[in-house]
């Protein structure tokens, strides 16, 4: 039986592939992680699930609209050793490489099922009718055989978006 793991990003920033790790600050909700050009913001969300936001400025106080009810953050534990910093759950882990600043996330066993492609994140600042915004791109590491599947949006007969543009 398969588990369906949730990860949510938000707010990613672009990096070169050497990355310096400041510092990194544990609170109840999880883990910031200063880097070169911002914080990385690792949040438990459930014992399944990990909440990834990146920022360059403190964190504002937008409304949120994704998380509208206050949750429980699950137990977790934060290991650092000389190459990594790993966020550990009951059933899911994230794992960041200090050298590249990639993300991985691995199952309670340790095998791999999502993995970032190093210096893939991008953060650009842009404007919207004069609004200031940014362009976000990030990218992840696939298999050859892996699918992707859309949410329906595209009505052009193809169900395997891997490799359409």
């Amino acid at each position: 039986m398969k588990i369906i793991y949730l990860l949510s990003f938000c707010c990613l920033s672009a990096y070169s592939q050497n990355v310096s790790i400041k510092s990194y600050t544990q609170t109840r909700e999880g883990i910031f992680i200063n880097i070169d050009n911002g914080t990385l913001g690792i949040y438990p969300v459930s014992d399944d699930a990990i909440r990834i936001k990146f920022f360059k400025k403190a964190l504002d106080s937008l409304t949120e609209l994704i998380f509208t009810s206050k949750i429980e953050t699950p137990k977790f534990k934060v290991f650092e050793n000389a190459s990594t910093i790993e966020i550990k759950l009951k059933n899911i882990n994230a794992i960041l490489e200090k050298k590249t600043g990639k993300l991985v996330y691995t199952n309670a066993k340790g095998e791999i099922f999502l993995s970032e492609q190093v210096g893939s994140r991008k953060l650009i600042a842009d404007t919207v009718s004069g609004e200031p915004c940014y362009l976000a791109e990030q990218s992840f590491e696939s298999s050859s055989n892996e699918a992707i599947f859309g949410l329906g949006q595209f009505q052009d007969g193809n169900y395997n978006l891997k490799n359409i543009s």
